[in-house]
């Protein structure tokens, strides 16, 4: 899924998951929208 795969680039560009609430808003609503696209393409 594209969680996964952006789970996967931090991972290999050693971003701890931790900094994931630095985001700044805007990017972190587009997380968020990514999130529920993801999710509503599986039902």
């Amino acid at each position: 899924t594209v969680l996964l795969q952006i789970l996967q680039i931090l991972n290999n560009n050693n971003i701890p998951i931790e900094d994931l609430s630095a985001i700044p808003t805007n990017l972190e609503e587009i997380f968020l929208k990514m999130v529920e696209y993801s999710d509503a393409s599986n039902n």
